[in-house]
Formats: C-alpha cells, structure tokens, sequence
C-alpha cells in the first residue's frame, strides 16, 4: 500500500487553514502524502483583490514534483467538520428539493436561521443550510508556459442525486423568489438550478 501510496504522484495546496491553523488531520494531509506534494498558501500563493466583482484572486505557483499522466483529478477539500454538521444536513425541506411547493410553517421548522430561507425580502427557494453556502470557489490550472488547461466539471455527482433534487413547475415565474443561480451566479447555471451538480454534490 506504501509503495503505491508513493508511486500515485499529488499535488496539495492548502490556501485557506482551519482557524486554530494547519493540522495533520486526514482532511487535510491522507497518509502516505510526501512532503514535496504539500503545498501552503502562505509560502507559495500571492492574493489580489478585485473591487469591481468584490472577491478576491489567489495565484499559488507550485512545482509538481514527479510526472503526471492524465487523466487527472482535481477536486477541493473542505474540512473538518465536527458540531455543527447534524445541523447542516437537517436544515432542508426534503420536498422542496424534489420540486414541491412546500408551506412556510414547514419552511420555518426545517430551516430555522432566518437568513437560510430569505434574502432583501424575498424567500430563497429551496431554503437551507446548503443552499446558502454552497462552495463557490473557481479553480483554474495553467501551465507553467501559460496556457489554460481545461478542467472537466461533468460527472462530479451522483446521478442518483442529481435525479432527486427538481425544480417546481413555476421555476424562473415564482414571485417574491429567489432562486440558486441567483445567489450563486458563477456557479449555477439559470437553467440547471438544483439539477446543479456542484449543488446536488
């Protein structure tokens, strides 16, 4: 297991610790990961903020240690999650995200924190913890000569979760409505809504 632990060749960056700092936690460095594939933010990344989007831009340059043969994977870590994930999983409306129109006493049980079910005073649809703090992060690679390497965003769900999660029949028509691409507009797409796969991941 070592040995294949050593030949499968990563590249980690770690551009935002946990708040007590960098761990040893296996959500953050797996066993068998080499020193010369870890990556931090403070050592390796400069971060520019742009005032016209309101976000900010972080440029980590890395050199990957030993060759790569594609395909590739690159995926985003966040972790680790300990009190508060009960609270996360349950403030949904399982009916609301199966495309329902659900009532508001239902909307007030399950999604109890005010902000997870409005936003300027209209209702966000579907309501919950998720739907409110969905990852939005864009990752981009670029070769050291410059170029864009194109990463794939298809398949990173569940069919069968992307399958369950529908959106009402008066999707996009619904008054008083806020809806996902809405709150994350770089990440869903208006059409897809919650048949998002970042969302339904």
């Amino acid at each position: 297991l070592m040995y294949k632990s050593r030949e499968a060749a990563q590249v980690r960056v770690i551009y935002q610790a946990a708040a007590q700092g960098s761990t040893m936690l296996a959500s953050e460095i797996p066993w068998g990961t080499m020193d010369d594939e870890v990556f931090r933010k403070d050592d390796n990344c400069t971060s520019e903020y742009n005032s016209s989007v309101k976000y900010s831009q972080l440029t980590c340059n890395v050199i990957v240690p030993r060759d790569m043969k594609p395909p590739l994977l690159v995926y985003y870590g966040v972790g680790p999650f300990y009190q508060n994930v009960v609270t996360y999983i349950k403030s949904e409306v399982p009916k609301e995200l199966r495309g329902m129109k659900v009532s508001r006493a239902a909307r007030e049980e399950k999604c109890l924190n005010t902000e997870s079910r409005e936003k300027n005073g209209k209702d966000i649809v579907p309501c919950g913890m998720k739907a409110i703090s969905l990852f939005n992060d864009t990752l981009e690679l670029h070769h050291k000569d410059g170029y864009q390497i194109e990463i794939n965003k298809e398949g990173v769900a569940w069919s069968s979760d992307v399958q369950r999660y529908q959106n009402p029949d008066d999707y996009l028509t619904r008054s008083n409505t806020m809806w996902l691409y809405e709150l994350f507009p770089d990440v869903v797409d208006r059409l897809e809504g919650v048949k998002n796969e970042a969302f339904a991941s």
